[in-house]
């Protein structure tokens, strides 16, 4: 048998968000060899000089969400998700995007 990658997650979502952080969440990989998560977020459509974007890795394979910081404000970002198993990441998810909030506000969604 030859091992591969856990699948990608799936309904990746900002649920919450201020002018420096998003709050994701999603849908628990049903994997036996999901070790952790690696969270890449990316600025698009910006002129801004001095924007940068990153990568934070999650070393728990059963958590559904994650507190991104260190954004700066009011920057659209691209966000994608990526599933740390034995065999290393396997594919992106699809992307989320989401603009950080103007200084001293933020908005938090609600599902139903």
């Amino acid at each position: 048998m030859i091992d591969t990658a856990p699948p990608p997650p799936s309904s990746v979502a900002v649920v919450s968000h201020t002018s420096t952080t998003f709050t994701l969440s999603w849908d628990q990989v049903l994997s036996s060899d999901v070790l952790g998560y690696m969270v890449t977020y990316t600025p698009v459509n910006t002129s801004c000089e001095g924007v940068l974007g990153g990568r934070v890795i999650v070393n728990e394979g059963n958590t559904t969400g994650y507190l991104l910081t260190g954004l700066q404000e009011y920057i659209n970002y691209s966000v994608v998700l990526q599933t740390k198993g034995n065999q290393g990441y396997g594919q992106s998810s699809a992307p989320v995007y989401q603009r950080t909030l103007p200084a001293g506000m933020s908005v938090t969604f609600s599902h139903g």
